[in-house]
């Protein structure tokens, strides 16, 4: 266990996470092996550039269309199935693939076919394989576990590319994608072995389309997920000036050919590999307000110093610190993440996470391509840079904590049916609080309810409102609707910490007999009415 003693390296001291971590490596070997594959395979079979551009779109594409769903099947079914599953999808196109190509098969469409699939396998993956580590380590070791994911990537995109070079120019494309088949092995065998013990279902599963639903409306009501999505796309705008300039750098700088555009592939995922291995230790020192910050700076920096600079080697200085501040913020934003949900939401706000950075590098490439062609090179990095330097202001004002949430995951106790028929169960359920607040306690009330409505409202409530009585001065009454009563016990069972604080301060302030009651309405489909069910039935209530 000595050999894992620094921080960097902790996460590495769980054996499970370790077995995970490393068959997650040969896996990035082999996807980067793959991608050589595919490219050499598309030019030997057609000189059109718009299907050898193609091979990059069926990468891409499915983490776009894909991302959200993958989030929610993560979030609704056992991560451990989810990944096997994901697994089993990329290696059975990878193994078409390589099959058909030893035999001669291989066409631009099957080739183009098995690439989207296994993206499709990767959407599926991703959002439960980030999930799932706040399972395998500590939380206080999650920012690090994040960081050490992001090395065995790097690893990837550095050794990859060389070794698919060395077996497709010795062997091949076929044993290419014959390597990519094996190293899915690896990663199927480590997550068959684990007997993962999976939440008791309380409920009914969550239907797909409202689960989705769920992590949208979770996302808009959490300032913290807010905050880091606007982030995200702000990042990935700043950062696709480099990352999308770079092969004109190259051709500008480093003397045109291949061996310099390598050169700066290699900075950047140098730079990425120590930047992973260093925030930690950086984090610990500093506290994570500071080592954003300290990103950011390194970020502007670097993309100043290339927008600018002529010498190979200066240029080299600043993809490195490019790779090294893109590793460092980007595993940050994701651990405030994990470390700031509960797990019922993690899959799905993680793959809005992936789609805000995606986008934002997808807009960013767009962007500064076009100033590129119409002004300059220079001018389209220096601008990437400002936009960068945005960030580091927004990090100055609202910083980011990886503290652990102290809130997360407080399930209570399953409500029980107040008596509605079979029927009823499936109509639309409104929920409705009465309060009496004294008139000094109205600007305290109203910002209470504020919180109430943002936590409703995150937490599964499709509609709220608040009414005040024209007649009655002091009541007020709070209203919020749920689609079924089984919404209506799944919106229940997500609360947490935060109701509590919240419910103090309003019976604080409730000025009634007796503490606030809850009446619920059924609003059938045929009349369109609503009715009281059983109101006096459900005793004092519980927020």
């Amino acid at each position: 266990m000595g050999t894992f003693s620094a921080p960097s390296l902790a996460p590495l001291r769980h054996p499970l996470f370790l077995a995970i971590w490393s068959a997650y490596l040969l896996s990035s070997i082999g996807t980067q092996v793959q991608s050589v594959g595919a490219a050499w395979t598309m030019t030997m079979l057609t000189d059109s550039p718009g299907k050898i551009s193609l091979i990059t779109t069926a990468t891409a594409l499915p983490m776009l269309l894909f991302a959200v769903p993958s989030g929610a099947i993560g979030d609704m079914f056992d991560r451990r199935r989810v990944l096997i599953v994901a697994q089993i999808i990329m290696l059975t196109a990878a193994s078409i693939l390589a099959l058909c190509t030893l035999a001669g098969w291989t066409t631009p469409l099957l080739l183009i076919s098995c690439t989207f699939i296994i993206g499709c396998g990767f959407a599926l993956n991703a959002p439960s394989w980030q999930a799932m580590v706040r399972e395998l380590v500590a939380p206080a070791e999650v920012p690090a576990a994040i960081a050490i994911n992001s090395v065995a990537f790097n690893v990837g995109r550095i050794g990859g590319p060389a070794i698919g070079g060395i077996i497709v120019g010795t062997l091949g494309a076929g044993t290419a994608f014959v390597v990519n088949s094996i190293s899915y092995v690896a990663l199927v065998v480590v997550l068959l072995r684990w007997r993962r013990t999976a939440a008791p279902q309380l409920l009914p599963r969550e239907p797909f389309i409202s689960a989705i639903g769920s992590g949208l409306r979770y996302a808009r009501h959490s300032h913290v997920v807010r905050r880091i999505l606007w982030r995200d796309v702000i990042f990935g705008i700043s950062s696709a000036g480099v990352l999308a300039l770079l092969p004109l750098i190259s051709l500008q700088r480093m003397g045109g050919g291949p061996f310099g555009y390598g050169l700066l592939l290699s900075a950047l995922g140098i730079g990425s590999i120590v930047g992973g291995l260093a925030a930690t230790p950086i984090r610990i020192a500093i506290g994570a307000p500071a080592m954003v910050r300290l990103a950011m700076a390194v970020s502007v920096l670097a993309t100043a110093l290339l927008a600018f600079a002529q010498q190979p080697w200066i240029c080299w200085i600043g993809v490195f610190g490019a790779g090294w501040s893109t590793i460092v913020l980007l595993s940050t934003f994701s651990a405030a993440i994990q470390l700031s949900i509960p797990n019922w939401v993690m899959g799905r706000v993680l793959s809005l996470h992936q789609m805000a950075l995606f986008g934002g590098l997808a807009a960013g490439s767009v962007l500064w391509g076009q100033v590129a062609a119409r002004l300059s090179v220079e001018l389209a990095i220096a601008g990437s840079a400002l936009v960068g330097l945005l960030l580091l202001l927004l990090s100055l004002r609202l910083p980011i904590s990886l503290t652990p949430s102290a809130q997360l995951d407080s399930v209570p106790p399953i409500e029980r049916d107040p008596g509605l028929s079979n029927d009823e169960h499936e109509l639309p359920l409104t929920v409705a609080i009465h309060y009496r607040i004294r008139t000094e306690d109205v600007p305290r009330f109203l910002a209470a309810m504020e919180q109430s409505r943002n936590l409703r409202r995150r937490d599964g409530a499709e509609q709220w409102n608040l009414l005040h009585a024209s007649d009655d001065p002091s009541l007020w009454i709070e209203q919020f609707r749920n689609g079924s009563w089984a919404s209506h016990v799944r919106y229940r069972s997500r609360r947490t910490r935060e109701y509590e604080q919240l419910h103090a301060d309003l019976l604080n302030m409730h000025q009634g007999p007796d503490r606030p009651r809850a009446h619920y309405f059924t609003q059938p489909r045929i009349l369109r009415t609503e009715r009281p069910v059983h109101a006096d039935t459900f005793g004092e209530l519980t927020l």
